[in-house]
């Protein structure tokens, strides 16, 4: 039987503790290639399929994975555009029917390291996580996965299972989901709903959304303390 010409995306991932986590970037900075550091916001959009916008400092894109959210190894396809051009596309998407569910907002360093595809990930309200990647053939898959767990162990580290993963993740979904007719809040704009403590969302009923015209505060200083920045707009 012939391989397979098609690749998935295989996976793992790590939650980390504040202080491996701190490790691991001392570690990488020193024994891998920084590829990029990036500040992303993602949009879950609603529907069956995985489908997702995506905004970050130097572009954007729209992403569809099959399977579920976790799964070892998953097919992946996105098409880029302009960072300029993200209010239109989510315009296109509500316009289709696929408006925004749930919005994350992480800082990401991405590495090279032994011939993987490494990312350290702090995202807002949720855990901090090592993943690896590699593309694979299916008939490659579960070697890979053996491949990067050995990997994960040169770090002292075990992969999460799955059950605490899909909890973690199903319980910030419910967090910080957007509601119908809501929004995630645009730069220089603010609204108290107390639909959720810590991520800019609002339930679209309130009319205390007001336009602000002050100083925009850095990406560091809203991550941290909760305020509203370019980055929600612009980045």
């Amino acid at each position: 039987m012939s391989q397979s010409s098609h690749t998935e995306e295989v996976e793992v991932r790590v939650f980390l503790t504040d202080a491996e986590y701190s490790r691991l970037e001392g570690f990488f900075s020193e024994n891998a290639e920084l590829l990029y550091e990036d500040e992303q916001k993602t949009l879950y959009l609603k529907g069956k399929e995985d489908l997702r916008l995506q905004q970050g400092l130097h572009g954007a894109r729209l992403v569809l994975k099959d399977g579920r959210v976790h799964d070892p190894a998953r097919q992946r396809v996105e098409v880029p555009f302009p960072r300029e051009s993200f209010q239109e596309a989510i315009r296109i998407m509500e316009l289709v029917g696929r408006p925004i569910d749930v919005a994350w907002f992480r800082k990401r360093k991405t590495y090279r390291w032994n011939d993987l595809h490494v990312t350290l990930d702090d995202t807002r309200d949720y855990e901090k996580v090592l993943e690896f990647s590699q593309d694979a053939t299916p008939e490659e898959a579960e070697s890979v996965r053996e491949q990067m767990r050995q990997k994960l162990a040169e770090l002292d580290l075990t992969e999460t299972p799955l059950e605490r993963a899909n909890r973690a993740y199903e319980s910030y979904i419910e967090r910080n989901r957007v509601p119908e007719g809501g929004e995630v809040i645009q730069a220089g704009r603010e609204c108290v709903c107390g639909k959720s403590s810590t991520m800019p969302i609002c339930d679209g009923t309130h009319s205390d959304i007001e336009s602000g015209d002050g100083p925009k505060v850095s990406f560091d200083d809203w991550f941290e303390e909760g305020h509203d920045d370019d980055l929600l707009k612009n980045v």
